[in-house]
């Protein structure tokens, strides 16, 4: 597993750093790393998953995000990054 460096957010475009923080979230649920993940993420993060199972709705707060994380890791998928959903209101 390679992961991105992490860059001087001073000279990225906002888009840019979500971007990158995106990655760095990638690589570490690739690499079960939680704390990296925890580190990430703010107080008021939250995860929408869609559909009607045990991993489906609305994670909220960091903890909660990375709870889910561990617990999709959990079931043994491999995980590949093919795109990045980024909102406008973010």
């Amino acid at each position: 597993m390679s992961s991105r460096p992490q860059t001087d957010s001073s000279q990225l475009t906002h888009h840019q750093v979500q971007l990158d923080i995106a990655h760095r979230f990638h690589s570490a649920l690739v690499a079960k790393d939680w704390s990296a993940m925890r580190a990430l993420l703010t107080d008021d993060a939250q995860w929408t998953l869609p559909g009607n199972n045990t991993i489906s709705g609305t994670a909220k707060g960091a903890d909660a995000v990375v709870d889910r994380a561990r617990k999709i890791a959990n079931y043994g998928l491999n995980f590949e990054l093919l795109h990045i959903l980024v909102s406008q209101d973010n």
